[in-house]
């Protein structure tokens, strides 16, 4: 019988799937620890400033670490960096949530606890850091310039669904979790099912992928070396091709934080949300978020292959859109509507900028410039504790106010930027 080959569009198809799955497991995890975390660390006795010491404290670290693991996968190769950051990403969480139930259990000690739950984030900063630059580096060399667009856009959205789908999922993990401790299994283990299976699932895969993913370098498309031999200068964000994608991700960053840390206050205080209703008023705000990013991600963006400078500009508009409709404190049903416009806009800017980016840098550095490019992804969560939070405790639009303003920004950036106005247009 004949050797059955592999044409490069089935090869690229497969890689495109793996890397879907393992950014998707890796956002389910980390959805699923912002939404366990804060109410057990109130219970266990931290503040909400604490609280975002964790997390802000990781933050800075994958400020630092994602351009240099990019930059390493360029000189090292794709694999060896997906599997480094998926373990990183997979220890991580299970370390969180161990430290976490054992502080709420009252066996370690409150003078070390935060200390420690800050250590078990900071693998995440540091090595779960190493997935995405490396993931998005194989789906350039693997896309002509023409498909760029599409092939970001159908891996970024493996990321998007696992922040929708981590909630529902591990809720269905905690309740098996609970009929097991019901039945006299693993009693003191069922609240920590969720993130282990998470865990189990994103370092499995990244080990899978490391082992089947083929030598990026032999694929590629876009031409150029093989692989940076490390003699030159870092990318850096203010390079003249960078600096304009650098400011939109921050933009998009800063709104992230705004709807994730302030959303249910802002339910509460401006909008007199029933309480008793909060938990899923909220939820499906977020619902409505992440599904919005998803349509565009997986559905809308591929199959019409929209390019960059389009998404670029429409995106900023419909975040700013969003920005405004929460400005007014009008009614429940325009708060949702706004969380879905800023799913939407997402949805356009994040392979936007991706595809723009790597576009616009050449083919053996494409690695370094998604992992500096993906630094900023946290850089809100570093401000939330000196600007987002402070701002709502003056009033409770003050932060949907400043997102207007850079959105505005933004908009203006995606007009005037000679980089920008060179990228193709749909």
């Amino acid at each position: 019988m004949a050797e059955r080959l592999t044409t490069p569009q089935q090869l690229q198809r497969r890689t495109f799937s793996l890397l879907f799955f393992l950014l998707m497991s890796v956002g389910m995890g980390q959805s699923l620890a912002f939404i366990v975390v804060p109410p057990v660390a109130r219970e266990v006795g931290l503040n909400e400033v604490e609280v975002g010491l964790v997390y802000a404290f990781s933050a800075l670290l994958w400020l630092w670490a994602s351009p240099i693991w990019g930059r390493l996968s360029d000189r090292l190769g794709r694999r060896r960096i997906i599997v480094i950051g998926g373990l990183g990403y997979a220890l991580s969480l299970v370390l969180f949530i161990t430290v976490l139930r054992l502080g709420q259990w009252g066996w370690i000690p409150m003078g070390i606890f935060l200390p420690l739950l800050i250590l078990a984030r900071l693998i995440n900063g540091g090595l779960g850091s190493a997935t995405r630059p490396a993931s998005l580096g194989f789906v350039a060399d693997f896309t002509t310039t023409a498909r760029r667009t599409r092939g970001f856009s159908r891996v970024e959205a493996g990321f998007a669904l696992g922040i929708a789908a981590g909630p529902m999922l591990g809720s269905l993990l905690f309740m098996l979790g609970s009929q097991l401790g019901e039945w006299g299994l693993a009693s003191h283990y069922q609240d920590v099912l969720p993130f282990f299976v998470f865990a189990a699932l994103g370092g499995g895969l990244a080990i899978f992928a490391g082992s089947v993913l083929p030598q990026a370098s032999a694929h590629r498309l876009g031409g150029g070396a093989n692989r940076s031999d490390g003699s030159e200068e870092p990318l850096r964000p203010w390079d003249v091709s960078i600096w304009p994608f650098m400011i939109l991700a921050v933009i998009h960053g800063i709104g992230n934080a705004v709807f994730a840390q302030t959303a249910a206050f802002y339910f509460l205080d401006a909008l007199s949300a029933p309480r008793d209703d909060l938990n899923m008023l909220v939820s499906l705000g977020f619902g409505l978020m992440s599904g919005g990013n998803v349509l565009l991600t997986l559905l809308i963006v591929p199959r019409l292959n929209l390019q960059p400078r389009f998404l670029l500009r429409a995106g900023s508009v419909f975040l700013m859109l969003a920005a405004v409709l929460m400005l007014f404190k009008l009614n429940l049903t325009l708060a949702m509507m706004s969380m879905c416009l800023f799913g939407i806009g997402s949805g356009m800017l994040i392979p936007g900028r991706s595809a723009a980016l790597s576009l616009t840098i050449d083919a053996h550095r494409q690695g370094e410039a998604m992992g500096l490019i993906g630094s900023v992804m946290p850089i809100g969560h570093v401000l939330s504790p000196v600007l987002i939070m402070p701002l709502y405790l003056w009033d409770s639009a003050a932060p949907y106010g400043l997102l207007v303003v850079l959105c505005f920004l933004g908009v203006l950036l995606t007009l005037q930027s000679p980089v920008i106005r060179a990228l193709g247009a749909r």
